[in-house]
């Protein structure tokens, strides 16, 4: 019989029905389960449930929410509200786990002291292109001779270690997947951000990174554990246009700058690594334009993002651009 682990998902989707069913399926098929699974559908045409309970059963409670709103972050903050298991699981509704996936997770949380658990993309996609090391940290977009997860302060970048053979420390989690202690996350009060636009960018080192610091200093740890197998497909089944992403990418981490590393310096550092993204980009012959048009808006509506607002009209601006 197969056991079902006090474990909640939590799926936001949005126009991606196939890869959904194939993110659920991966799921159904561990060893081991969690024993809820929370979709918060923002599609444009509704899905049907009873099309993806199919690719369950096991007795796994599949929750389907509508929300007309298109929000990661709301609809994150609604799953949290919802899950009622002692983990929590944030996934992507793009993700592919083996069979040992969610047992290899729910071990982690075996030592009391762990608060957050996170996991690094194992696969091998077009989208797992990195840049190149030099570049990265000439413009303060990595640090050299770092091994655990970390955050660029002034940049206002995650960063993940290549090449994990075991645990290591980290003060973030990338929103693709990673898992916190519920009791933990009730005590700290720690919500996603709902300033943060549409199918927000950075929300997730919002959310993490605000976990970590108050789970630290009450002497827990938090990890990211390669054991961990986690698939990262990057559908394009229904993707935000690049140079949507990017403004977006700018806007946010602009507001996130203002949020968590509040002095000038910081602003200048991030100024300079996006310098650095613009000449990747160039150099790559990828789309760096967008990056400056980010810039514009930041720095049009500074007043207000600098107060702890992103005004809703700058959504509007970014959606035009699509």
């Amino acid at each position: 019989m197969t056991t079902l682990l006090p474990v909640s998902v939590v799926i936001p989707t949005r126009n991606r029905p196939q890869s959904l069913r194939s993110t659920l399926a991966s799921i159904s098929a561990g060893v081991e389960l969690p024993r809820e699974i929370i979709v918060i559908d923002q599609s444009d045409l509704p899905l049907e449930s009873v099309d993806l309970s199919t690719e369950l059963g096991h007795g796994i409670l599949l929750q389907m929410v509508r929300q007309a709103l298109p929000s990661s972050t709301i609809a994150r903050n609604t799953g949290i509200r919802l899950a009622r298991q002692d983990i929590i699981l944030f996934m992507d509704d793009d993700i592919l786990l083996d069979r040992y996936s969610v047992s290899e997770l729910f071990k982690s949380f075996a030592d009391d002291r762990v608060a957050l658990v996170a996991a690094p993309h194992q696969g091998n996609t077009p989208n797992s292109r990195r840049h190149p090391d030099v570049l990265g940290s000439a413009f303060l977009r990595k640090k050299p001779f770092r091994s655990d997860g970390y955050v660029c302060r002034g940049a206002v970048l995650g960063r993940y270690p290549s090449n994990l053979r075991k645990p290591v420390p980290t003060e973030w989690a990338m929103g693709f997947f990673f898992a916190v202690r519920r009791s933990l996350l009730e005590a700290y009060q720690v919500k996603f951000d709902e300033n943060l636009l549409s199918y927000a960018y950075a929300e997730d080192l919002d959310f993490s990174y605000t976990f970590c610091v108050q789970a630290k200093a009450q002497g827990y740890r938090c990890i990211l554990n390669p054991r961990v197998f986690v698939n990262h497909v990057g559908s394009h089944e229904w993707k935000m246009p690049d140079d949507r992403a990017t403004m977006m990418y700018v806007v946010h981490r602009g507001y996130l700058s203002y949020k968590h590393f509040g002095s000038p310096l910081n602003r200048v550092i991030l100024i300079w690594s996006d310098v650095g993204e613009v000449l990747r980009r160039m150099l790559a012959r990828l789309d760096w334009y967008s990056v400056l048009r980010g810039y514009l808006l930041l720095y049009r509506h500074r007043h207000a993002i600098r107060k702890g607002s992103i005004p809703r009209n700058v959504q509007d601006t970014i959606g035009r651009s699509g």
